[in-house]
């Protein structure tokens, strides 16, 4: 690995370890308040749509984070590995730049496309 490629993994690793605990936090408080929502309050019937409401809103949100948090901790494991920055189908380096906006990317840009297309096909 060159020394501008292991200077900017050094980077990332370091944004990785931020945005894993950002996430952790966020995640912490997300199930926090779904558990307030979710204990019963006294109150009328509204109160509890409303709340039921917020619920689910917090609910999606915690799935979210928690995904992106998968994937954080994904990347830092293929790190661990010595495989951050190849692509998990074709096995060719990603680039920096990718790697960069995206550093939870675990593949090239056209393999991702491939993927996707492929998704795309079958889901419409």
């Amino acid at each position: 690995m060159g020394k501008i490629r292991k200077d900017a993994f050094a980077e990332i690793r370091k944004n990785l370890l931020q945005r894993r605990d950002e996430l952790s936090g966020a995640l912490e408080r997300s199930l926090e308040e779904l558990r307030q929502v979710r204990t019963p309050s006294p109150g009328n019937v509204m109160d509890a749509a409303i709340e039921a409401l917020q619920g689910d809103d917090i609910a999606v949100l915690s799935q979210e984070v928690s995904r992106e948090l998968r994937q954080v901790e994904d990347s830092l494991e293929r790190m661990r590995e010595g495989m951050f920055g190849i692509c998990v189908i074709c096995g060719v380096a990603i680039p920096l730049e990718r790697l960069s906006a995206l550093p939870h990317a675990n593949n090239c840009i056209r393999c991702q496309r491939r993927s996707e297309g492929n998704f795309c096909r079958y889901v419409g």
